[in-house]
């Protein structure tokens, strides 16, 4: 078989196998590796020759679509004693790009947080660690997950830590796990992904995150023990790891391309400047060029006392035969050496196949392109189209083909959607389908966005009151009032752009109040901050837009008012006291998860109403609706509440017409039969 048909065509095997290449682990400047250095490595590497002989080793990756990846880069921090990095958002992106157009990756399942995305893709240790969880549903068992970090990383009493862009540092431990992420925990959470291979490409130590910006930062054994997996107890079955430095040594950011040397050179080989005669990239092409690249172009650029030299450490894997990318796989055995069209991307040979045969009628093309790509693009279709052909044979698997080509066209019409209801509409339809965590967890970024957001509140001292109202696209805008010793007529109106870097928001004000800024923090629901030459400070809650569903809960509950106050109040005047209706409303709304309150108020003017405030007129529908069974009340506009967001207030203050027999004078509200 040809080489690139070889490539292609390789089958996945059921044997489970972890690949773990840990890129731009950097360590500290130390002068060259010593013969302690050397016997340690040279007992790594008799360990992973004595564990190679008990397993088979493996010599191919996951099909295409089995291929996922989480790729991390962080440069700025808001933490301001940690130093800011000017390569690791590009290096992020640059792998990201690689991994799509080189190395088979679907690029609607590379996944990347990095400093320069928007909110929802900022790498933030929440978004970094529900990623990597979520992860653990999508990718097949038999499927391949690479994770890449870079960034900052730092070592406190023997344990190592990876730093997100909200991390704060300190020398408590303690406090660091719970602001950073243990490498630890970085690997049982791919552990417990159950995934077959794995991929880890880490670059955390460039230089001293809490020091100057040239101060070194040594790879320690305690990154190396931290992504270390047991082959023999069948931990993992095969894992390869790649560290950007020996040990004692740092890793350097290369100026000119404002990447990392490292992450450069693993960009170029997988983009061909690895490939072996035939156009193919292997694990052991790519060790060997990074290995003499890195070293030569620092040479070049900073001078021979700074020293970066890549190592490797291989375990279940026949490295000269696993296949990484494929940029130079040649179409023709007889393409002339060094032809310029003789060069094709893999991907590109599938489309062609598939475009030629689409609208065939038949059948046998059909079979052909499942017999090449068994695993391949469009597998699904071809096989519908195959069923179709045989209705009498395969009506069952037909069935069952179409009804997952159609949820698979559905949820991904929605998967990117920011509205809630079309996400709910998935899973009203697919309440167990194939995508249902990954739409709970849509959900939950989409309760996490500023995007279309509404905050109000006070000063400490509650004489000022805010409005925030977050548009999407960076847009600001909102309401000041706090008398006119501070703002003159007309000039209460704030307008401007805003953007968020972790829980950092910095509001940028124009008009009349340009220049000015609010600098603030986000902590869940609620929002501190301060503005202006004299420092006024603020503390601004978010108005909800739904209520808060249940844990594990998928689509909307009809009468759900979790996260709502609900205060009733009832008439006790003139010989009317309507307390024991009350108290069935309030045990009512109560039931579907509000916080309520009953106390005694006498207000005709708004007999009969659930008033609103900040614009939760659906929710008041939703209250009025929901109590139709008990009473009748309809919602009326209480303006904006700057104190009291997701406040609503039911008054009962007419008495029931059947009143006038009750034996004990206590009239009743208009209680539905």
């Amino acid at each position: 078989m040809h080489p690139l048909s070889n490539f292609i065509c390789r089958i996945l095997t059921t044997t489970a196998t972890v690949i773990m290449v840990c890129i731009g682990l950097a360590a500290a400047q130390t002068p060259a590796a010593g013969p302690t250095e050397s016997s340690q490595t040279k007992a790594q590497f008799e360990t992973a020759q004595a564990r190679q002989l008990e397993l088979e080793p493996l010599k191919v990756l996951p099909s295409k679509g089995k291929r996922w990846a989480l790729i991390v880069g962080v440069d700025k921090y808001a933490d301001p004693q940690i130093s800011p990095l000017r390569g690791a958002a590009n290096d992020a992106r640059a792998l990201a790009d690689a991994l799509v157009r080189y190395a088979g990756f679907p690029q609607d399942q590379v996944i990347l947080l990095a400093t320069d995305q928007p909110a929802e893709r900022q790498p933030t240790r929440v978004n970094l660690l529900r990623r990597l969880s979520n992860l653990a549903a999508a990718v097949p068992k038999d499927g391949l997950l690479l994770l890449s970090f870079s960034g900052h990383g730092m070592q406190r009493g023997g344990q190592a830590f990876l730093l997100p862009s909200d991390a704060q540092i300190s020398d408590q431990i303690s406090f660091l796990e719970d602001t950073a992420v243990g490498v630890n925990r970085m690997r049982d959470l791919i552990r417990a992904t159950g995934v077959g291979q794995v991929m880890v490409l880490l670059d955390a130590c460039r230089n001293d995150p809490g020091g100057r910006a040239d101060a070194p930062n040594p790879l320690t054994e305690a990154y190396t023990r931290g992504f270390n997996f047991d082959v023999r107890n069948r931990e993992v079955q095969a894992f390869a790891t790649l560290y950007a430095t020996t040990l004692g040594q740092r890793a350097y950011e290369y100026t000119e391309k404002k990447q990392g040397y490292f992450t450069w050179a693993v960009v170029e080989a997988l983009r061909g400047g690895a490939s072996n005669p035939q156009g193919e990239v292997t694990l052991s092409d790519l060790i060997r060029f990074v290995q003499e690249t890195v070293p030569k172009r620092i040479a070049i650029d900073l001078g021979s006392g700074k020293q970066q030299r890549p190592f490797a450490t291989i375990e279940g894997y026949k490295a000269e035969d696993l296949v990484l990318s494929a940029p130079g796989a040649r179409v023709a055995n007889d393409a002339p050496a060094g032809g310029a069209g003789s060069f094709v991307d893999p991907a590109a040979i599938e489309l062609s196949f598939w475009e030629t045969i689409k609208n065939s009628t038949n059948a046998d093309d059909f079979r052909a392109y499942l017999e090449k790509y068994p695993d391949g693009q469009f597998a699904l279709l071809a096989r519908n189209r195959l069923n179709s052909a045989e209705p009498s044979r395969t009506r069952p698997e037909t069935s069952e083909t179409q009804n997952a080509l159609q949820e698979l066209t559905f949820w991904s019409s929605v998967k990117d959607s920011t509205s809630r209801d079309e996400i709910n509409a998935y899973l009203k339809r697919y309440p167990n389908g194939t995508f249902t965590m990954a739409a709970r967890n849509r959900l939950r970024e989409l309760d996490d966005s500023l995007d279309d957001s509404t905050w109000v509140g006070t000063s400490p001292g509650g004489d000022k009151f805010y409005e925030f109202r977050f548009g999407k696209g960076g847009m600001f805008s909102g309401t000041f009032f706090g008398g006119l010793s501070l703002f003159a007529s007309g000039q209460n109106k704030l307008d401007g752009s805003w953007n968020q870097s972790g829980n950092s928001i910095i509001v940028s004000l124009s008009g009349r109040l340009k220049g000015q800024e609010f600098k603030a923090t986000r902590n869940g629901n609620e929002i501190k901050g301060s503005w202006g030459a004299l420092t006024y400070s603020f503390t601004v809650t978010r108005v909800l837009s739904k209520p808060k569903p249940a844990e594990g809960e998928g689509g909307a509950t009809p009468c759900n008012l979790r996260g709502m106050r609900v205060t009733v109040f009832y008439r006790d005047k003139g010989g009317v006291n309507l307390s024991a209706p009350a108290s069935k409303v309030a045990e009512k709304i109560r039931s579907f998860g509000a916080q309520t309150e009953l106390t005694k108020g006498n207000s005709k003017e708004q007999s009969e109403r659930v008033v609103f405030y900040n614009g939760q007129s659906e929710i008041a529908a939703t209250i009025a609706d929901c109590l139709r069974e008990t009473i009748s009340v309809s919602p009326a506009d209480g303006g904006v509440n700057y104190t009291q967001p997701n406040v609503f207030q039911i008054y009962l203050q007419t008495p029931g017409s059947t009143a006038a027999s009750d034996s004990s004078q206590t009239k009743t509200s208009k209680l539905k039969k």
